[in-house]
């Protein structure tokens, strides 16, 4: 009925703590009466507090989804342990160990009144393997207090809902019949026959474990195990009597009854080390969780030259998170995306300016061509005159005086081909051309040019 994960709790001054956190599956979220029931009995499992039950730390809603924050046991569950086992039975001592310590805890929840005295009726219903811890120091704890009873209404049969595991249950459960706390009794022995023999005390299939819990039909313990003492084999039948008025009357008179045949057993270890060897022995000690893990960084390469720096982006907070968080960082990190993007854009810019102040202006060669449409080619040397004969009986008007022009810089075919200090030194020159005398009456090519050019 729901998901479990590892969790870490954090507090003030770097201070962590593993805990358990379940989920509710979604599917189970649209039924408001479960939804009702998981609350309700939530509630009443914080209320345990015993060192042999798991304790509920939190209980709540986030995003739509309801949760529990459970007391992280660091161990096995006993089905994983009995599963390896294999069908060999437990060591004696740590199998009492296990079941005086679960009795333990069960009186204390059957017990538990409300604020005004009022006795609250827990009833577990779902004592099985798969419901005891075993920690590795060798604590014994047993969790899923009323979250199996209302489990157990998703599976239903043509006679109704089952309440508990096959095998488990008890006689009264198998005939959905009232229950109370020798309901847990019958579950909790059924666990000591298991423990005590290696084999399950009503085996088959749901129907058929169901009618032998029913008629109370199970091979004896001894007939299993060779030198099974006689006197535990009473305590297990008792506490597997199909009616309920031949079982123990409470968890506490199970536990007395254990107790003291442990006390009769000499030699015999039901301390916790001998559910420490028992672990220890199979399994070794493993380490705790590591909860000082990082959250993982998100490195962006943008497309920059190979002197440029890598940018690192570190958000906040990534990975799995609950819907609001998580959009949250998801804006964060959209933000620091964009924020780069106009960081490399400004550099682009700035690089494509600076790279432009070095090289020289495109418009200087229309500028001149401008101020001069049609070069003017001056050669290096001026032109030779040569003289023209005169007309016949007309004299020539003195030449007009023409104001001296400025020369431009002059941009010809030929410029390449000359650095532009000599193209300078040779426009000096063809300013200041050597003076020739020329006869009166003649008219010379030279007298064409303008006055600047001579």
């Amino acid at each position: 009925m729901a998901e479990l994960y590892l969790a870490r709790l954090d507090g003030p001054n770097r201070f962590v703590k593993p805990a358990a956190l379940k989920l509710m599956h979604a599917h189970l979220l649209d039924t408001p009466e479960f939804v009702g029931m998981f609350m309700r009995e939530a509630r009443i499992a914080a209320s345990l507090q015993h060192p042999q039950i798991v304790q509920v730390l939190d209980v709540g809603e986030a995003d739509g989804e309801y949760f529990l924050a459970l007391e992280y046991v660091h161990g096995l569950d006993l089905r994983r342990v009995l599963s390896d086992r294999r069908g060999v039975p437990l060591p004696l001592g740590a199998a009492l160990r296990i079941v005086i310590d679960i009795a333990t805890g069960l009186h204390h929840a059957h017990s538990l009144c409300d604020a005004t005295g009022r006795p609250l009726g827990i009833v577990h219903r779902d004592v099985s393997p798969s419901n005891i811890l075993l920690a590795y120091d060798g604590a014994v704890k047993l969790t899923d207090f009323g979250i199996a009873r209302m489990t157990e209404q998703t599976h239903v049969t043509a006679t109704g809902s089952i309440k508990g595991k096959a095998g488990y249950m008890s006689p009264e459960q198998c005939l959905q019949e009232t229950v109370d706390a020798r309901s847990d009794v019958f579950a909790l022995g059924v666990v000591l026959y298991e423990l005590t023999t290696g084999r399950p005390a009503f085996p088959g299939d749901m129907i058929a474990a169901m009618n032998r819990a029913i008629d109370g039909r199970f091979t004896p313990p001894g007939q299993i195990v060779r030198d099974y003492s006689p006197a535990l084999a009473m305590i297990v039948r008792r506490a597997l009597a199909p009616r309920v008025e031949d079982r123990y009357p409470s968890a506490a008179a199970f536990r007395a009854a254990l107790e003291n045949f442990a006390r009769q057993q000499l030699r015999l270890d039901t301390s916790t080390d001998a559910v420490v060897s028992l672990l220890a022995a199979r399994f070794g000690t493993p380490a705790w969780p590591d909860l000082d893990t990082p959250p993982p960084v998100l490195t962006m390469v943008p497309p920059l030259p190979a002197d440029a720096a890598t940018v690192s982006l570190a958000p906040a907070s990534v990975g799995t998170l609950p819907a609001r968080r998580r959009s949250r960082s998801h804006r964060v990190t959209v933000g620091a995306i964009g924020v780069l993007a106009g960081a490399l854009l400004g550099w682009q810019i700035a690089r494509t300016s600076a790279a432009s102040a070095t090289e020289p202006p495109e418009s200087a060669t229309p500028v001149l061509e401008a101020i001069a449409p049609e070069p003017i080619a001056i050669d290096r040397d001026p032109p030779r005159t040569q003289a023209v004969e005169p007309t016949a009986a007309r004299a020539l008007p003195p030449a007009p005086a023409i104001a001296p022009t400025e020369v431009a810089p002059v941009a010809s075919a030929s410029a390449d081909d000359e650095p532009r200090q000599r193209r300078r030194r040779s426009v000096r020159k063809a300013k200041k051309p050597t003076p020739e005398i020329l006869p009166p009456p003649s008219r010379t090519a030279d007298a064409m040019l303008p006055r600047s050019a001579r």
